[in-house]
């Protein structure tokens, strides 16, 4: 079977829970690239967060659909639905079907609110869904009729893979007859979904990538000695990020006499916990806590810091992490990173060969590294700058990703 249609004929649907999202930047980009290569991207989405300072005027041919139809009240409901039933035969046919397949979703008008924020949805080529965790509802959509039958492809980004499958090594099983191609971020996430049973041929690493163009690279200059060393970390605080031991790490390298200026970016659980390490140590001078800020604010602190550091950690409940964004984007803009041996983390070749990754919960290597990133000579700090931004253009350019993503959803509409 070939696939004849042209780009600006290909109508994919991109399926997630909330859009525009702080935290993922990668997905706006995805969807952009996907529309400025002509594609008709039709967005499913629970939540539309039209209150962000976001620039939707870039996305203008995007078509949504929000999946959280409200009525003002419980008459209005029933106006509705005695409406729908009177004027859309189409409704009919969707009503009694799903009455007797799904009365509970019928009766508490779930599946009714769905069906008016889904109508106009009536023909895909395929649907990307953006997180395996969202596949459950996806197929229930599908069956309902709610959401087109056609080819399906499937991001696993970390979280969504790592827990899952450790709950549960067969909740992707039931999947496998359905989706075309499985999209895990990197060579880490795979090997999970091969060891889940995941046929070979239906998996396809497609890493999240990086506007370059965006980030402007900044050459780190000689430390002045009467600066601190201006240290940075960002990510949400939770469990797998390790926030705790690079606090630690950082009081460790504090007490040894250095001068460092350690912030961190990122909102979550941990917060309260986390600063109350920080005052029990004494160190609310030297390490600060930015709460959530936007990615341009990021990008702008990435270009004062010094050195980058992150230490990930595989968390109780088994979530790991993909390759982060935060670290490619560090890498870009011309920042040395010390981080673990986590997940997709050993595979990004500069940090793995320069040794500058360590155990996970290893705090004294941390320090050491550390260390030695604030002593390393210029003409070495510059080589390695120069071998991480480089390895970046070459495997994770957003342009060029997109290519191959576009490539997939053509082969992908080709299979039968």
């Amino acid at each position: 079977m070939s696939y004849d249609k042209s780009w600006d004929e290909l109508k994919v649907g991109i399926y997630l829970n909330e859009f525009p999202k702080i935290s993922e930047t990668f997905i706006r980009d995805q969807i952009l690239n996907l529309l400025q290569s002509g594609v008709q991207v039709h967005l499913i989405t629970k939540i539309l967060n039209t209150e962000l300072n976001f620039p939707f005027e870039a996305y203008e041919n995007l078509l949504v659909y929000r999946r959280d139809f409200r009525w003002k009240n419980r008459f209005d409901m029933f106006k509705t639905l005695i409406y729908l039933l009177i004027t859309e035969s189409r409704f009919r046919f969707f009503f009694y079907k799903s009455l007797i397949r799904y009365p509970i979703e019928i009766f508490n008008f779930k599946l009714i609110r769905t069906y008016l924020s889904l109508k106009n949805l009536n023909d895909l080529d395929l649907l990307h869904v953006q997180f395996a965790t969202r596949l459950e509802e996806v197929i229930f959509l599908i069956n309902t009729g709610l959401i087109p039958n056609c080819k399906i492809v499937v991001s696993c980004r970390g979280q969504d893979i790592s827990v899952n499958l450790n709950s549960n090594p067969l909740f992707l099983v039931k999947y496998y007859d359905r989706v075309r191609y499985f999209l895990p971020v990197s060579h880490s996430l795979k090997a999970k979904l091969l060891s889940a049973d995941c046929p070979s041929s239906r998996i396809e690493i497609i890493p999240s990538g990086i506007d370059i163009d965006k980030l402007l690279f900044r050459k780190i200059q000689k430390q002045n000695m009467n600066d601190p060393v201006r240290v940075l970390s960002v990510g949400r605080l939770v469990e797998k990020k390790g926030f705790l031991y690079s606090i630690r790490s950082i009081a460790e390298v504090i007490e040894k006499g250095y001068d460092l200026e350690y912030v961190i970016i990122g909102d979550g659980p941990q917060f309260q916990d986390l600063k109350s390490e920080i005052r029990k140590m004494h160190l609310e001078k030297s390490i600060v806590m930015k709460g959530q800020l936007k990615h341009d604010e990021v990008i702008e602190i990435m270009q004062k810091s010094n050195i980058f550091i992150m230490h990930y950690v595989t968390a109780a409940d088994g979530d790991m992490e993909g390759i982060p964004n935060v670290i490619k984007e560090a890498m870009i803009i011309g920042l040395p990173i010390i981080s673990t041996k986590h997940s997709g983390i050993k595979e990004l070749e500069p940090l793995a060969s320069n040794n500058l990754l360590v155990k996970e919960k290893d705090v004294d290597d941390m320090v050491a590294k550390i260390e030695n990133t604030i002593c390393l000579n210029s003409e070495k700090l510059d080589q390695l700058i120069l071998t991480c931004r480089e390895y970046v253009i070459k495997n994770f350019d957003a342009s060029k990703i997109n290519k191959k993503l576009l490539d997939l959803y053509r082969r992908a509409c080709s299979t039968r």
